[in-house]
Formats: structure tokens, sequence, C-alpha cells
């Protein structure tokens, strides 16, 4: 072989072996690139999920709250049940005892 025949061969190498580093910076760069993207969505993840149990517990109080007012309500209602009671029972009373007082009154001279 001829010197010249290696030179072009050693001049082809070390093309090959620039396009090499070329490529293998531009493979460096891009996996920079992603670490840095894939970071940030990992952070914005992390937010989002905080966030979302943040609205797990208000949703949870909100619906403990709800309990509360139901049972709150049916204990007033039943309440309110129980003094309608009394009342017609009061009523009922009232009725004959205005009966009563309306036939002595009918049997008092006038």
């Amino acid at each position: 072989m001829d010197n010249d025949h290696l030179n072009k061969e050693l001049t082809s190498e070390r093309q090959s072996l620039i396009e090499l580093a070329t490529a293998s910076m531009q493979l460096k760069a891009d996996v920079a690139q992603i670490t840095n993207e894939k970071q940030t969505v990992d952070e914005e993840n992390k937010r989002l999920k905080a966030e979302l149990e943040k609205e797990k517990a208000k949703g949870k109080r909100s619906m403990e709250h709800l309990v509360l007012l139901h049972n709150d309500l049916r204990y007033k209602n039943l309440k309110n049940e129980r003094l309608h009671d009394a009342l017609n029972e009061t009523s009922e009373k009232l009725i004959k005892i205005m009966e009563k007082r309306n036939l002595v009154e009918a049997h008092l001279p006038k």
C-alpha cells in the first residue's frame, strides 16, 4: 500500500471519528434536555398530586360536613314531629276542656 492510499484511509477514519464524536455530543445534549424535561414533568406531577390530595381532603371534609348537616336535620325533624304531636295532644285537650266548659255553661242558670 502506498502513502497516498493510507492517507486517504486515515482521513476517512478521522472523518468517521469526528462524525461519531459529533453524534455523541448531540446524544449527550439530547439526554441532558430529556433529563431536564423529565425533571420538569416529575415536579409538575408531584405538584398536581399534592393538589389532588388537597382537593380530596376538601371533598372528604365537605362530605363529613354534609353528613353532620344531614344528621342534624334528621334530629330536628324528629324533634319537630314530637313537638307537632305534643301540640296536637294539647289542642285535643284544649278542645275537650272547651267542650266541658260549654257543657257547664249550658247548665248554668242564665
